[in-house]
């Protein structure tokens, strides 16, 4: 079980004004704390949840509104963000526990699956398959990015991903 937290005044910029340098908590929810970590100048949002066996997790929401810039989030802004956040961590937790991520592999098995399909369709009486089952399986399954997940794939493993394709011997 989670200790207690000892509640600091963070609702209010003049009350996060008196509060010491350092990261002080507030709980939101059972086993939700918004944190606020005062700075020199300002400070930023945090938030944790706690997993079980003593431990948390920590994510940083955003910056406070201790100076008015634009993108700075008040008290009630960051408790809600803060909630939304753990909500959609905790979801996509759940949802991957019951079937795991699909990969760029998968992915683009089931569309070349598809694409054979609608060929033979067009075709009853061939055995073709379809020209993207070639292709996609030289360009794209035996690269590493097949064994990538769709949720950690990236702008830059693309890019890279297009590098390599500049730089594949003729056949």
């Amino acid at each position: 079980m989670s200790r207690s937290v000892i509640e600091a005044t963070v609702t209010t910029r003049n009350a996060r004004s008196r509060l010491p340098q350092g990261l002080h908590w507030r709980q939101l929810d059972a086993n939700v704390h918004l944190g606020y970590r005062k700075g020199v100048r300002s400070g930023k949002w945090l938030v944790r949840w706690y997993l079980g066996d003593g431990s948390y997790r920590h994510e940083p929401l955003g910056v406070a509104d201790d100076t008015l810039t634009e993108g700075t989030l008040s008290y009630e802004a960051a408790s809600q963000k803060a909630r939304a956040h753990v909500l959609a961590v905790r979801g996509r937790e759940a949802r991957e526990a019951r079937q795991p991520p699909e990969t760029v592999r998968g992915t683009v098995t089931a569309y070349i699956t598809m694409r054979d399909e609608r060929t033979r369709i067009a075709h009853p009486n061939s055995r073709r398959r379809s020209d993207g089952a070639s292709r996609l399986t030289r360009y794209v399954l035996k690269d590493e990015l097949a064994d990538v997940t769709l949720p950690d794939l990236t702008e830059d493993m693309l890019v890279k991903w297009k590098t390599r394709l500049t730089f594949l011997p003729a056949s």
